[in-house]
């Protein structure tokens, strides 16, 4: 069984034409939001087994989208998970200059027609820092927080940067949370994503936490910070993936998260950057013989 269910509290309309106030140029022809396009290809997928892998990553914005991100891609491609999640940051953004926005889009755009895997998109803080930004998200990228089931998993996208709630889960959207946790509760696992690793804030801890510890929540991903490390929050996981293109803390390493799903069993394991080859690594004779 598997269901898409976009958070309508969350996005008045995905649907939205180039009539953004403010804007003073077009953006590249684009039919559909980046969201839309990822899953229908998830949709077109027709999966319905509980055995899959997905591969997760974050924080890939320049200078990530010049070397690191493409290399990420073109080594997940060669894993071939059945998607994955970018937990945000996606461009360098911070600006007030529309066109150049979108230009940042656009160049994310052609970096990303290299995935032959659907990519889901989360929303970071250098793609939404105010509502222009945010207008032209959701003209662009999508809803900034959904939810969509594959397999035998439910996967839900919260924002960490909803303007008058930035690093904080907002009272609607919790509301919305709790609700989609309940109609999904037969899920064999729950996974969920965010930019903010915010899950040590007062606020998650009292509003948030105390409803993901009542499903199968699995794991929670963010981003943001440009480390990798696993906390936990009681039997959660709570995993920073921010080595996927942007410039690294000290001591730290580019890297993406391969996980596998088997039935009841769920796998995770590191990838840094750099170490999957195709079998083509090292290539030797061709011999052909006679027919």
């Amino acid at each position: 069984m598997k269901r898409i269910r976009p958070n309508t509290l969350m996005t008045v309309c995905v649907w939205i034409a180039v009539v953004a106030v403010g804007l003073t140029s077009q953006p590249a022809v684009q039919s559909a939001t980046m969201y839309e396009e990822a899953l229908a290809r998830i949709e077109q997928d027709g999966f319905t087994g509980d055995r899959f892998t997905l591969c997760v990553l974050g924080d890939t914005r320049v200078p990530g989208l010049a070397k690191i991100f493409p290399q990420n891609i073109k080594e997940m491609n060669l894993l071939d998970p059945s998607f994955i999640v970018d937990v945000g940051d996606l461009i360098p953004g911070y600006t007030a200059d529309t066109a150049r926005i979108h230009r940042q889009w656009d160049d994310l755009l052609k970096v990303a027609t290299a995935s032959r895997i659907p990519l889901v998109r989360v929303v970071g803080n250098h793609d939404v820092w105010g509502r222009q930004s945010q207008a032209i998200y959701k003209q662009r990228i999508g809803p900034v927080a959904f939810s969509f089931y594959y397999g035998n998993s439910h996967f839900i996208c919260l924002t960490t940067e909803q303007p008058g709630y930035v690093s904080n889960i907002s009272p609607a959207q919790r509301r919305w949370l709790r609700e989609d946790l309940e109609a999904h509760s037969d899920a064999t696992h729950i996974f969920v994503f965010m930019h903010k690793p915010i899950w040590a804030s007062e606020s998650w801890l009292a509003e948030v936490h105390p409803l993901l510890k009542n499903y199968p929540v699995k794991a929670v991903f963010a981003g943001h910070d440009h480390i990798y490390r696993k906390d936990m929050v009681d039997d959660i996981p709570c995993i920073v993936t921010g080595g996927g293109g942007a410039e690294l803390y000290a001591g730290e390493f580019y890297h993406f998260l391969h996980i596998s799903v088997k039935g009841e069993d769920v796998q995770f394991a590191v990838i840094k950057t750099g170490n999957i080859e195709s079998v083509d690594v090292v290539t030797g004779q061709v011999i052909e013989t006679a027919p």
